[in-house]
């Protein structure tokens, strides 16, 4: 599971999966960072870096040509020998501002997208706490 991402089912899935990221990232390079190993559980720490220039769509987005750049942790449970599952877990948030679905961390847009649901909160609280007292 890529959690946010995606759920996949091995290996079909998952094989897919990894084609397309390739394709949509042909010069993808992951970097293990550290590996941590307690019983049946291995967690692995990564730096993943190429450019969004490929030939297909990565997560339903156009290639852009954007560098990318991120690190995310697997966290693999193995037993008699086969990984029985692997969490993988990223930062969304860094991800779509790599791929320039958000703006840049700190820059007037994202305040200015902030400073709108900073805005709108209010209104939805007021909504639930009608809602919920009838």
């Amino acid at each position: 599971m890529f959690v946010g991402i995606a759920e996949l089912r091995a290996p079909d899935e998952i094989v897919t999966f990894f084609r397309d990221v390739h394709a949509a990232v042909p010069d993808l390079m992951v970097e293990i960072l550290s590996i941590t190993a307690q019983d049946e559980r291995a967690v692995v720490h990564w730096r993943m870096r190429g450019r969004f220039d490929g030939t297909v769509p990565l997560i339903g987005l156009a290639p852009n040509g954007r560098p990318l750049e991120l690190l995310g942790t697997d966290v693999f449970v193995v037993g008699e020998g086969l990984i029985e599952s692997n969490t993988a877990i990223i930062n969304g948030l860094e991800l779509a501002r790599r791929l320039a679905v958000l703006p840049p961390q700190h820059p007037i847009a994202e305040r200015a997208l902030f400073g709108l649901a900073n805005s709108i909160a209010p209104l939805g609280n007021a909504i639930r706490r009608r809602r919920r007292d009838g």
